[in-house]
């Protein structure tokens, strides 16, 4: 159990932990089509590549009233990479997931906004945008808003970052961000 926690947080960490289903062979292969090539490439030249691609190739399809996608990243995948915010940030983590990195999804104003790793050595020269957990991990921003890995954040007044490796949710702004 969760300290503090709502119904209504758990069963969406447990949603995002659905839709996130690395062992699909459908999101495998999408995963290993994408790194074919750079497949002896550090991690993190890995997710600037994935995430540039997803992000030309995204086709954003608003949310019909609002209403909370529930596609898995097997099911975005076959749909063409179609999809909105949620769905954008569920493919991306399933990517990264898929390389054995941690991921993270953060919920601004009770909408996925943006997607979050980590375990990877950065230098700060070449990042803009990215927090430091009060472990001394490095969370580099990788919301679909942002043109480039380590973009600009969506700001929010609220947010809750669900941690899908950790099984654990938290709100506000606990981190402080690095604008350099």
């Amino acid at each position: 159990d969760i300290p503090n926690s709502t119904s209504n947080e758990l069963s969406t960490l447990n949603k995002i932990k659905e839709r996130v289903n690395v062992e699909d062979p459908v999101t495998q292969n999408f995963y290993n089509s994408l790194v074919v090539n750079i497949s002896s490439e550090p991690s993190i030249i890995k997710i600037a590549y994935i995430h540039n691609y997803l992000a030309t190739k995204w086709n954003y399809l608003e949310n019909p009233n609002n209403k909370e996608s529930d596609k898995k990243a097997s099911e975005i995948i076959q749909s063409n990479l179609t999809g909105n915010d949620e769905d954008f940030a569920i493919l991306i983590a399933s990517s990264i997931k898929s390389m054995g990195e941690r991921t993270r999804i953060v919920y601004g104003h009770n909408k996925l906004m943006e997607f979050e790793t980590t375990n990877f050595s950065i230098d700060s020269q070449n990042i803009t945008h990215y927090r430091i957990d009060g472990n001394g991990e490095y969370w580099l921003n990788l919301d679909n808003s942002s043109i480039y890995p380590g973009g600009t954040y969506y700001h929010s007044i609220t947010d809750t970052i669900f941690d899908i490796e950790k099984n654990t949710y938290f709100e506000s702004r606990t981190f402080e961000e690095n604008n350099d």
